[in-house]
């Protein structure tokens, strides 16, 4: 979502579009779990089975459901195809944008190496993440499928989530975001967010997370269950994502100009002089230095 939203222009309303996705996102979650439970109340009282027992649980649950239900369709030949094909296109879009995402974090951490490499390294991505699905598909593919969901759902995810809010609210500062809200929608946004930003968001979020660091268990889909060593490499799943955190932040602190570390911590927390609202920070500042040097002229 921040990668597709960068390419909008700086004065379009970023506040209704969060909204609106929102709102879509909570009702289309509603609507899809009231169809997936309606028929399976439906397959479990043809079958005479609890609902427990009617289709077990896992990443298959909503295809397995949806297959039976648009079977039972009038026309059911042609709604199955219909809703495979929707599934495809839903995939080949959620798979454009990964690629997109992983590109324009190469190209704006190296924007000048890879200017006009674009193409290539896109094919590069597509390849790889092509090579890697395969093992996704294989006999055994449901295992790797349910170790990679189980440790990035549970942890890494989690982990991203808080460190953007805390680093937003917190480092960046909720009275400077503001400030970029109104710079770019024209109008300053209700105060309850400066309170769910601060407080109630990064709480929730950390409740969450330490919740499931004490609920975890090792993934153990079906009867066999995983050895140990397949445990280890679900961890070092879990952690690819959350490592390039603290990798960057050294680095940033690191190209900083100044003497002390503490001197440059300060200086990599403030935004960068290309972006529109330290700008105005700095004509601020400058126009009260100035005005303190036409005060300090008139009284002498």
């Amino acid at each position: 979502m921040s990668n597709m939203a960068s390419f909008n222009g700086i004065h379009n309303n970023c506040y209704r579009d969060a909204l609106a996705i929102i709102v879509v996102n909570c009702l289309a979650s509603l609507f899809v779990g009231f169809i997936i439970f309606m028929f399976l109340g439906n397959m479990a009282n043809e079958t005479q089975l609890p609902v427990s027992d009617v289709v077990k649980g896992g990443p298959g649950l909503a295809i397995m459901v949806y297959s039976k239900a648009v079977s039972t369709m009038p026309g059911s030949q042609l709604c199955s195809a219909i809703f495979f094909l929707s599934l495809f296109i839903i995939g080949l879009e959620g798979q454009i944008i990964h690629v997109h995402t992983a590109f324009m974090a190469m190209n704006d951490a190296f924007p000048k190496s890879l200017r006009g490499l674009e193409l290539p390294i896109t094919a590069v991505l597509c390849c790889a993440g092509l090579m890697l699905g395969y093992s996704c598909v294989t006999q055994g593919g449901i295992y790797v499928l349910s170790l990679m969901d189980w440790y990035i759902a549970s942890i890494s995810v989690m982990v991203l989530v808080a460190a953007e809010v805390l680093v937003l609210a917190w480092i960046y500062g909720v009275n400077r975001l503001y400030d970029d809200l109104e710079m770019m929608i024209g109008y300053r946004v209700s105060p309850v967010w400066k309170a769910m930003w601060l407080v109630v968001t990064p709480l929730y979020i950390i409740v969450l997370l330490i919740g499931g660091f004490i609920n975890f268990s090792p993934v153990s889909p079906g009867r066999t269950g995983y050895p140990p060593w397949s445990q280890a490499i679900g961890w070092i799943i879990a952690m690819c994502p959350v490592i390039p955190i603290p990798v960057g932040m050294v680095i940033a602190i690191r190209k900083e100009e100044g003497t002390t570390f503490k001197e440059r911590l300060i200086k990599a927390t403030k935004p960068r002089k290309e972006w529109r609202s330290s700008q105005k920070e700095e004509t601020s500042h400058e126009k009260k230095d100035s005005h303190h040097e036409l005060d300090d002229i008139s009284s002498a």
